[in-house]
């Protein structure tokens, strides 16, 4: 039976009678002249201050001025060496190393890491130029004089975190229209 636009169905279903409704279908040329009758709303764009931003909508694609981290970072706290000096170190065959400065979160590094030299590295602090991997505290032991044995060997890029490993600069962060909720504002 046709009812205002719509086809309905009884059907018996576990002794209750439910009514299904099915559209009735137009062609797409017809749905095309609806769509074109509904008028087009133009919005602006307007530039506001973050604290007033939750809940809008981005107008224009937000793109990364910046790296994100904008530095080589440790994952962990160890020793920020060169990965070929520790080639070959176990546990019996330990390699010593001389520690030249420690670099806590935030601290700048104000050395290069030389053959046979590390620096200690807190995680998130920086890596100093020269390093390339960090070994994690537990493969190490102080001795004397600044010495640090180290008891297990490295690759290249372990347990460091890469400039832009976030966020790359020139990378679009936000996209044009999308809303501004909480994390996307942490990202602004």
């Amino acid at each position: 039976v046709e009812k205002n636009g719509f086809i309905n169905f009884l059907v018996i279903w576990n002794k209750e009678v439910l009514i299904i409704k099915f559209l009735n279908t137009i062609s797409v040329e017809k749905f095309r002249e609806i769509l074109n009758t509904i008028p087009k709303l133009e919005l602006g764009i307007e530039n506001i201050g973050l604290k007033n931003s939750l809940g809008r909508i981005i107008g224009n694609d937000i793109i990364s001025p910046i790296n994100v981290p904008h530095f080589r970072k440790s994952r962990m706290d160890g020793f920020a060496v060169r990965a070929e000096d520790t080639f070959g170190a176990e546990e019996d065959n330990l390699i010593p190393l001389k520690l030249k400065e420690v670099i806590e979160a935030g601290d700048i590094p104000q050395r290069i890491i030389r053959k046979g030299e590390c620096a200690y590295v807190a995680t998130g602090a920086a890596i100093p130029d020269g390093s390339n991997a960090v070994v994690m505290i537990e493969y190490s032991d102080k001795r004397e004089n600044d010495e640090i044995l180290i008891s297990k060997a490295v690759s290249p890029g372990t347990h460091i975190i890469e400039k832009g490993h976030d966020i790359k600069k020139e990378e679009i962060v936000c996209k044009k229209g999308k809303k501004i909720d909480l994390p996307t504002l942490g990202v602004l």
